[in-house]
């Protein structure tokens, strides 16, 4: 599981913004418990020589026990969140 979108973000010590086309951002790592779940979304740009990391973020919200399993409900609130607004799954 992973979603699709195209994201503009300033990297750690520059000015300028960066964008990137159609970046499939994935779920990496995830922790908690039924109160808070943190995880980790790193951002892949495609490039002529495969796929590489671009940018790597942590969120965290609180989960429902009664919902979708937590991977899933981690997606479902990145898409939530205004920089993730329009993605699409893939």
């Amino acid at each position: 599981m992973a979603i699709k979108k195209t994201i503009s973000f300033t990297p750690d010590g520059f000015s300028t913004p960066a964008t990137l086309q159609d970046a499939y951002c994935k779920v990496v790592q995830i922790n908690g418990d039924k109160t808070k779940i943190s995880f980790d979304v790193v951002c892949f740009n495609k490039t002529d020589d495969g796929v590489t990391p671009a940018l790597k973020k942590q969120y965290e919200f609180a989960p429902s026990m009664d919902g979708r399993n937590f991977i899933a409900q981690a997606y479902e609130y990145l898409k939530t969140l205004p920089e993730f607004s329009g993605a699409t799954d893939c």
